[in-house]
């Protein structure tokens, strides 16, 4: 009898997962009603609100149709950046797939992956599309010691979409996982918003929970240049930034 209630247990989180990650056409239908390029502009170089962006927000009509593959089981350490953002942006009462139960909201284990996601007439790629032109951008973070913006470059390594109840409704979010360049030493205290050159390191940061980036906070698209020997602690990527298309 036990065994049988086990069974039970297992078929209701998995009823619930089917639910989670179905297509959801009339959310989809409201992101194109709602859609303000202003806003959309605003979630990408509004600093102050960068903490608050979740994902979900209005994406421009031209990232519709979201070109994801079939739906599959993330990665634990991925699982477990998402639920941590989550957790941030939504609260704490979040829990891990294994822990849910009446009265518990979990967050789904179940994503789809995508290479690529056009928002207003640029081409974002990441580094799993046939080419990786347009799979380097830039997000805005507050800089500690100066008032001012900072463009910190990342590589995109892909975009995925998750489906996660909020609000007692499924809601779509759309992200990109970065891998986030080091700082340079000649590049200390001119990184940034908009200069023409910058040397980066070329290696990258830990991967960490910060990796999840909404595409809404992504500002640019930019060019990089390798040069020097890159087998080296010390070689260097160039950072050229792109022009920033926004709608009229």
């Amino acid at each position: 009898m036990a065994l049988f209630h086990h069974h039970q247990h297992h078929l209701h989180f998995l009823n619930r997962f089917l639910d989670l990650v179905q297509p959801i056409p009339p959310t989809v239908n409201i992101i194109h009603h709602h859609f303000d390029p202003h806003e959309f502009y605003a979630l990408s170089t509004d600093i102050t609100r960068a903490s608050r962006v979740t994902g979900s927000e209005p994406l421009p009509p031209d990232a519709y149709p979201l070109s994801y593959r079939s739906i599959a089981f993330m990665p634990e350490r991925l699982y477990n950046f998402l639920l941590s953002f989550y957790r941030i942006v939504y609260g704490d009462h979040l829990v891990h797939y294994t822990n849910g139960g009446e009265g518990r909201l979990f967050v789904s284990n179940q994503y789809n992956k995508m290479k690529t996601i056009t928002m207003i007439d640029q081409n974002y790629r990441s580094v799993k599309a046939r080419s990786r032109r347009g799979a380097y951008a830039q997000v805005l973070f507050h800089a500690d010691d100066r008032d001012e913006p900072m463009a910190w470059p990342c590589e995109i390594q892909f975009f995925f979409r998750h489906v996660q109840i909020v609000d007692g409704a499924p809601t779509e979010h759309v992200f990109a996982f970065v891998r986030w360049c080091n700082i340079h030493g000649d590049n200390d205290g001119r990184r940034f918003v908009d200069p023409f050159l910058e040397p980066w390191c070329s290696s990258f940061h830990v991967e960490a929970m910060d990796c999840i980036v909404p595409v809404h906070r992504l500002y640019g698209q930019v060019a990089v240049v390798k040069y020097g020997a890159q087998r080296s602690t010390n070689a260097r990527t160039v950072v050229i930034s792109l022009p920033k298309k926004l709608l009229a």
